[in-house]
């Protein structure tokens, strides 16, 4: 078992489709190993196997419960709404109000390959949805009512906080700023690469859609032509 490293946004295998699991073996037994661990470590509630760099469809969540292990899991029914907070171990100190399910049911499989259906609710309905957006390639973020939010975490003993865990030169602050900095605008530039390509799209619609027309017309032009024709002899 070990810790693995986190990808975090602008890892482009957070933007891809898992792959259905069709067998387990002792890599796969590790990687759940490895998942938990790391989720703990992180001090996560859920963790899915692309956001350790693993394209496979598998999912850790635990809601202070114990851990609950969804392999190939599909959403097959769910009702009501809520909203609230909703962070990402992949977009450390970021946070967003997010709406989904008040309740979700799920179809899984477990360690041993077999099926099993499970429904949750309030928390665990937010982190099963949560986290098989993510093996569909797709984040929180997109769904964010608003903007995005830092995290301010509480700290006790400004003296103590201050000697263990920032350089004296304030440097780690700057460096966490610029990183977050240059992820929002990233994800600025992705956005606005999309409504481009969205506007293109829809550009070449409106000419195909023109020439369509034209082509109708034409053929209308002709038939007249050729039924006038025809009338004169």
């Amino acid at each position: 078992m070990a810790i693995r490293e986190i990808r975090q946004v602008g890892d482009s295998v957070l933007t891809k489709k898992c792959k259905t699991v069709t067998r387990i073996n002792h890599r796969t037994k590790v990687l759940i190993d490895d998942m938990k661990d790391t989720m703990y470590d992180y001090g996560g509630i859920g963790l899915a196997a692309p956001q350790v760099g693993v394209l496979k469809r598998i999912t850790i969540i635990d809601i202070g419960e114990g851990p609950i292990v969804l392999i190939n899991p599909e959403i097959v029914a769910s009702s009501g709404s809520q909203t609230g907070e909703e962070g990402c171990l992949s977009l450390l100190g970021k946070w967003g109000m997010v709406s989904r399910p008040e309740a979700v049911a799920v179809r899984a499989l477990d360690e041993n390959m077999e099926e099993f259906e499970m429904s949750g609710e309030g928390l665990l309905a937010r982190a099963i949805c949560h986290e098989l957006d993510h093996l569909d390639g797709e984040m929180y973020m997109k769904l964010v009512e608003g903007e995005l939010q830092d995290v301010v975490e509480e700290v006790e003993g400004e003296e103590e906080s201050q000697e263990t865990d920032a350089k004296p030169d304030g440097s780690e602050d700057v460096e966490k700023s610029e990183e977050i900095k240059r992820l929002e605008e990233e994800m600025a530039r992705t956005m606005a690469e999309k409504k481009q390509v969205e506007a293109d799209l829809k550009i070449v619609e409106e000419e195909l859609k023109r020439r369509e027309e034209l082509e109708k017309n034409e053929e209308l032009k002709k038939s007249e032509e050729l039924a006038e024709e025809k009338s004169c002899e």
